[in-house]
């Protein structure tokens, strides 16, 4: 992130700050202008949320301000591995399928010898 640009961009970046993240009194806004880093574990403390909720909020937030904190802005920070790796799609069952039974025609002679 470009410093410079960031600080000569704070005053708009601060109130789109706030107006994202509304629990962030003007103290914990404040503390983070010289270091934007320090953002998502702002929000992860104020909000109680997971780190990696933070993060994904974070980066998010420096894509929507790209322009007002300068070149790079869109590259993401490290996360913390999934717990879960991959995951595997399988395809839809086939739906059961009813058997038809086939109806045979009565042979002539058998007609002629039922009792009835």
């Amino acid at each position: 992130m470009n410093t410079k640009t960031i600080e000569k961009n704070w005053t708009e970046l601060k109130g789109k700050i706030k107006s994202k993240w509304g629990k962030f009194n003007d103290e914990e806004v404040e503390s983070i202008k010289g270091d934007l880093t320090l953002l998502a574990g702002k929000i992860q403390k104020v909000y109680g949320i997971a780190k990696d909720h933070a993060d994904r909020q974070y980066d998010e937030f420096k894509k929507s301000v790209h322009a007002l904190i300068g070149e790079n802005a869109g590259a993401e920070t490290p996360k913390a591995s999934p717990a879960i790796a991959s995951v595997t799609i399988l395809p839809k069952p086939n739906p059961i399928v009813t058997p038809q039974v086939a109806k045979v025609a009565e042979p002539a002679a058998m007609k002629d010898s039922k009792v009835g």
